[in-house]
């Protein structure tokens, strides 16, 4: 039943957001959430046991966000970061979580504070790129993306592509300029081109 019910929306999911679905599907096929279960013991084992296992935290967290319990996700999140506090790996997974938990201030607090210790991330500037997308700020979201397209111009152009299909970005685009935020992606890369010639 459970699993009938997960393939429906799977079908549905499909159309819009293929990495969400791909990650439904592989729930599917694992027999469901209660599949995921010896997983979460083990991992929990393994943190207990070496409590500085970063990698159990992490596909913790990962197992908790793909069965959408990201209150849990982020709670393994905050036990990671009081192990290593100055980890920009998961500052921009507790970002990320906390964006799907409606934290949005928060959520761009944590990318800050990886960018503070690491200011050279494209995948923290994209991060928080959106964040200012989603807020309507596309002055702050173009310099952030000035940045992102000096670290890695391809990352830089996929919002671009995954914004129409994106559930999180759907909710970003409510109320958005589409328009002005195409010309500050357009602008950032003639500046950038303007900038660094030569260098596609």
């Amino acid at each position: 039943m459970i699993k009938n019910q997960l393939f429906e929306e799977f079908k549905i999911l499909k159309t819009v957001d293929k990495t969400e679905a791909d990650q439904l599907l592989e729930l599917i096929n694992k027999g469901g959430p209660e599949a995921y279960e010896q997983e979460i013991k083990d991992y929990e084992k393994r943190i207990k046991i070496n409590p500085k296992d970063m990698e159990a935290y992490y596909n913790l967290e990962a197992i908790q966000r793909k069965l959408g319990h990201y209150k849990k996700a982020s709670d393994v999140l905050d036990e990671a970061m009081k192990v290593d506090p100055n980890s920009t790996d998961t500052y921009n997974r507790v970002g990320d979580i906390y964006w799907l938990l409606g934290r949005y201030e928060a959520a761009v607090n944590a990318i800050k504070k990886s960018l503070e210790i690491n200011p050279n991330q494209p995948k923290a500037h994209y991060y928080l790129a959106q964040y200012y997308l989603y807020k309507g700020n596309v002055t702050a979201a173009n310099m952030e993306y000035m940045a992102l397209i000096s670290l890695d111009k391809d990352l830089a152009e996929q919002p671009l592509r995954t914004t129409s299909i994106d559930p999180v970005s759907k909710k970003t685009l409510v109320g958005f300029d589409m328009e002005a935020f195409e010309a500050a992606i357009k602008k950032a890369n003639e500046k950038y081109d303007k900038e660094m010639p030569g260098r596609n």
